[in-house]
């Protein structure tokens, strides 16, 4: 008898697949809460920056991503997210705490230059504008600072942390980002900083 194809056997693959993942979910989540698992995968992730900084550049000179969303079927979208709606709210309740130290230093820094903001002058003045621009420069460098990026004119910024899930996590210690030379993406600050990249919205002075 012929053997069945690799294409014949891949719903029984797929089955397998799945039976044998919901069979060591356990064994995975005792090797995950290791904090020497933590440890190894930060370490591996920060020594593979350079790697991944080339494998990102051959993915945008080639269009991949544009390549594959000009003809992705919409409905994938839409039946993957449909499928993992429950999980929407539980990861909300996850990242809370995350969510809020991470833009803890950019909410700080708006408090730090509101308090040193001229009085307000007429609409759209010199005055107004030199508000706006101390504001979002100021969310810019705590931006910055927050991922580990060299601030203009300063040092580089310390160790991140990382926040403890719902307390249950101690924090992580992450490395400093590499100086500027040996960075592929990273371009120094504009100018003028764009308020979308930081604020979805609201008025803040």
């Amino acid at each position: 008898m012929a053997a069945r194809s690799l294409v014949d056997r891949l719903r029984d693959l797929a089955q397998k697949w799945t039976q044998r993942a919901s069979a060591a979910q356990q064994d995975y989540v005792r090797e995950i809460s290791r904090p020497d698992t933590w440890q190894r995968w930060q370490q591996n992730a920060a020594a593979a920056a350079q790697t991944y900084n080339q494998a990102m550049q051959e993915v945008i000179n080639e269009n991949r991503w544009g390549n594959v969303m000009a003809n992705i079927d919409p409905r994938v979208y839409g039946e993957m997210t449909r499928a993992k709606a429950d999980r929407r709210v539980q990861g909300i309740q996850i990242a809370t705490n995350r969510w809020q130290a991470g833009f803890q230093p950019i909410a700080e820094a708006i408090d730090r230059v509101r308090a040193t903001l001229p009085p307000r002058g007429p609409k759209m003045s010199d005055q107004n504008i030199q508000r706006f621009l101390a504001v979002i420069r100021a969310i810019h460098e705590a931006a910055r600072a927050r991922r580990g990026m060299r601030a203009a004119g300063g040092a580089a910024a310390g160790p991140i942390t990382t926040p403890a899930f719902g307390g249950g996590l101690p924090p992580v210690s992450m490395p400093q980002t590499q100086p500027a030379t040996t960075q592929t993406f990273q371009t120094q600050a504009p100018s003028t900083p764009r308020l979308g990249s930081y604020l979805s919205g609201g008025a803040l002075w």
